[in-house]
C-alpha cells in the first residue's frame, strides 16, 4: 500500500513537472513572435532583453531535465534547446534573420509533446490510484 502511494505521488509530481514544461515552451514560443515584433519595431532594447530571457528559461529547464529516466529522449531535448540557444545568439547578433519564426514553431511542439506526456503520466495516474 505504502509502495503504490509514493509511486502515485511522484506520478503526479512528475505529471506536474511535464505540464510546467509544456507552460514554459508555450511561453517561449510566444516570445519569438514578440521577438519578430520587437525587431519590426526596432525595439531593440527590448528586444535584446526578452531574448536574455529566454535563455534564462531554457538554462533553467536543462537542469531541471533528468537524464536518468529516459537517458535518450533527456539527451534530444538537450540537444533542441542547445539548437534553440544558438538561434536565440544568432538572432541577437543578427536581427532580423529569420530563424525566429522556425524556433516558435520548435518550442511549440515541445509544449504539445510536454502536455501529451503529462495527459499520460495523469492517466496512468488515475489507473494507479
Amino acid at each position: 500500500m505504502a509502495a503504490s502511494l509514493t509511486y502515485s505521488r511522484m506520478q503526479a509530481i512528475t505529471t506536474e513537472g511535464e505540464r510546467a514544461f509544456a507552460q514554459l515552451y508555450v511561453r517561449l514560443a510566444r516570445w519569438c513572435g514578440e521577438l519578430l515584433d520587437l525587431c519590426r519595431a526596432q525595439e531593440l532594447q527590448r528586444y535584446d532583453a526578452l531574448i536574455e530571457r529566454s535563455i534564462y528559461v531554457i538554462g533553467i529547464m536543462d537542469g531541471l531535465i533528468d537524464v536518468s529516466r529516459h537517458y535518450q529522449l533527456a539527451c534530444r531535448i538537450l540537444s533542441l534547446h542547445r539548437f534553440a540557444v544558438r538561434s536565440l545568439v544568432k538572432a541577437k547578433l543578427n536581427p532580423g534573420d529569420g530563424e525566429l519564426a522556425d524556433l516558435a514553431k520548435v518550442f511549440a511542439t515541445l509544449g504539445e509533446t510536454f502536455e501529451l506526456m503529462a495527459r499520460r503520466g495523469a492517466g496512468r495516474e488515475d489507473a494507479a490510484g
